[in-house]
């Protein structure tokens, strides 16, 4: 069985830029309805059932899932993007009143 590549290197040469975006937009709205549609999941597992059995239980579910996201973010954060800390603004202002400056790490 030939691979995507193969199948995709048999079109012309003026077609294949055409087809290799259509693919990556099929690919981007499926991985973005799909990003929806966890965060629907998480909203409605993690609040809305939650707050329909009894107020204690909102608050711990609520509250759990706070920390648990909090902490996956921070450990995302500290492994894949070190360097990015703060908010930023003072790197943007810089750059604002002085068009010719670098932006650095702070």
């Amino acid at each position: 069985m030939k691979s995507f590549a193969e199948k995709f290197h048999r079109y012309s040469d003026k077609a294949r830029p055409i087809l290799g975006r259509c693919v990556y937009g099929l690919a981007a709205s499926a991985a973005a309805v799909g990003f929806q549609l966890a965060i629907n999941r998480l909203y409605f597992f993690s609040y809305k059932a939650p707050a329909a059995i009894s107020p204690g239980h909102f608050l711990l579910t609520s509250l759990a899932t706070i920390v648990v996201t909090s902490l996956a973010v921070g450990w995302l954060l500290n492994s894949f993007a070190p360097e990015a800390a703060g908010s930023g603004i003072p790197q943007v202002s810089r750059l604002r009143f002085n068009r010719t400056a670098v932006a650095r790490a702070a």
